[in-house]
């Protein structure tokens, strides 16, 4: 478990070094070397470019959204469904693994109470 949450703060860590240090330094070397990304002259956009971006992005928007939102709603029982039978199977596993745990500790219990009192080996509870 140790190494678990270990791992995790060493992805946060990860992600907030990319995010202050090497991205903010990788995008000011790009703006003052702008040679470096092959060797092409930056990309002017027209004015007469710029209705169309528009335009498009605005079509996007539409057919997205709704499309995203359809994809959702259909899903989403099935995935609700998914989860909850998945939930429900860890349990079921784990209150049957909680259970044996507690019989054999019992067993054990027993047994060691008999060498104590000097009884015959073994327990009445299965292990």
């Amino acid at each position: 478990m140790w190494g678990t949450i270990k791992g995790s703060c060493t992805v946060v860590r990860d992600f907030a070094d990319i995010c202050y240090h090497s991205y903010p330094l990788y995008l000011k070397e790009l703006r003052d070397n702008p040679g470096v990304a092959g060797d092409k002259e930056p990309h002017t956009i027209r004015l007469v470019e710029v209705p169309s971006c528009i335009a498009i992005g605005i079509m996007a928007l539409i057919v997205e959204i709704p499309l995203y939102t359809i994809i959702a709603v259909i899903k989403s029982p099935y995935m609700l469904f998914k989860g909850w039978q998945r939930l429900l199977e860890d349990l079921e596993r784990s209150f049957r693994r909680g259970v044996a745990y507690v019989i054999a500790m019992v067993s054990e219990f027993d047994e060691y109470t008999n060498d104590w009192l000097y009884l015959r080996e073994g327990s009445v509870i299965p292990k």
